[in-house]
């Protein structure tokens, strides 16, 4: 299965690159994941509304197509379990080997992204900064590919 993460996201930092690389690296060469980081500047007197459809716009130049999408919206999104991904990878690689996750910026989604896309998932009702959730969505990936695996790692 091949993943891509798309973020609205500024540089990263040292301690981000080194806990998403840790994941990656184990995945092996069957897995892989792709980050696409979009940086948006905006007006100081932009909207929320605004902010959130300049950068949906820029997600949506990114998707591709032929993968299934995936958008994480605490608000609105189906919550859903590390056996419950694990589940959805395994049904979706009938269809797809390429999934597009989407992270939004601090103003979340734009409903016009959020009516694109094929699936809306929550990991929480909490919030989390866009940084910390990249790193939980990539060991939430892991740990998907492992159940199915029927690896110890999941307990």
């Amino acid at each position: 299965m091949h993943f891509r993460i798309i973020s609205i996201h500024n540089k990263s930092q040292t301690w981000e690159k080194e806990a998403l690389a840790q994941y990656v690296k184990q995945l092996g060469p069957a897995h892989s994941i792709n980050f696409i980081d979009i940086a948006c500047k905006h007006p100081q007197n932009a909207t929320t509304e605004q902010i959130q459809l300049n950068e949906s716009k820029s997600i949506l130049n990114k998707l591709n197509y032929d993968a299934l999408t995936i958008a994480w919206d605490g608000r609105r999104g189906k919550t859903i379990s590390s056996e419950g991904l694990a589940e959805f990878f395994s049904s979706s690689e009938l269809i797809t080997s390429s999934m597009d996750f989407i992270i939004g910026g601090s103003h979340g989604l734009a409903k016009a992204l959020l009516d694109q896309v094929d699936h809306i998932f929550s990991a929480s009702s909490l919030t989390f900064p866009h940084r910390l959730f990249k790193i939980i969505l990539v060991e939430q990936i892991f740990r998907a590919i492992k159940i199915l695996e029927n690896h110890p790692y999941h307990k």
